[in-house]
């Protein structure tokens, strides 16, 4: 449940190209740390105490996804028959504590220079785009967002919704910026205002959708780089948008027949 991108990078070690293909297209199906914050922040805001037991079945849907997806390649399009794979796995020691605090640390790190780059340039892109041009309510970016919502409104999704899944699409944890910044709740915490104004069921269709369409950019590049195929890449990100919708709103089905 790490980054994708070098998850990606590892298929390398697979023993024929199909494998290798089929892996690189169930990755992103696989639940990396970028998604963790969003549905942490969204499950705890909806459900409270139960948001635990909400992200270890968002997890669960996630990793089936994965399973059913390496099927349907592997029945289809990238049939092949592997012999098996042998791997020497090293001892297994304790940890050091230092070591601990040092991983910890650069791990700690990272995240504090990504939030302070490329999510804190998105939201201040976001906040001009959100006012600009002064004439139009809610500027260039709710225009943006109108014109695509169309698509997105048979889930229930409104625009700021909208919005945050695109700025998603560069970085996974730019979505909770992206819906502070579009819902102005420079009043009161974004938790607090999701639990006002979203639903249970909204906010769960939301958080499965997160979930399954790809991680991120960086992933997208890595996979071209992997595959060193336009196509391939094009199809890893579309069937994974096709996979996030499909079982979004078969999730929003159900939740309608419950009236929930």
């Amino acid at each position: 449940f790490g980054c994708s991108v070098p998850a990606v990078m590892a298929a390398r070690t697979l023993d024929t190209p199909q494998n290798r293909l089929k892996t690189i297209l169930m990755i992103p199906f696989i639940p990396c740390s970028a998604r963790l914050p969003v549905i942490v922040l969204i499950s705890s805001a909806i459900f409270g105490r139960s948001a635990p037991f909400m992200i270890f079945f968002l997890y669960v849907i996630s990793i089936i996804t994965a399973v059913i997806s390496g099927l349907i390649f592997s029945k289809t399009v990238l049939k092949d028959k592997s012999e098996g794979m042998i791997m020497e796995l090293p001892d297994y020691r304790l940890p050091q504590i230092k070591n601990l605090f040092m991983r910890a640390w650069s791990q700690s790190k990272e995240y504090l220079v990504k939030a302070g780059t490329i999510i804190f340039a998105i939201s201040i892109v976001l906040f001009i785009l959100s006012y600009f041009p002064t004439d139009v309510e809610g500027g260039f970016i709710h225009i943006a967002g109108r014109f695509i919502s169309p698509f997105f409104k048979p889930l229930g999704f409104d625009i700021p919704m909208t919005v945050s899944l695109i700025t998603g699409f560069f970085a996974k944890e730019s979505i909770i910026s992206t819906l502070s910044v579009l819902y102005q709740t420079s009043a009161m915490p974004l938790s607090d205002y999701l639990t006002l104004h979203w639903n249970a069921g909204a906010g769960f269709i939301f958080m499965v959708f997160v979930m399954i369409y790809i991680p991120c950019i960086a992933t997208v590049a890595v996979i071209r780089k992997e595959t060193n195929s336009n196509k391939w890449t094009l199809i890893s990100v579309v069937y994974s948008l096709l996979a996030a919708y499909a079982i979004s709103m078969i999730f929003r089905v159900l939740l309608l027949l419950l009236n929930v």
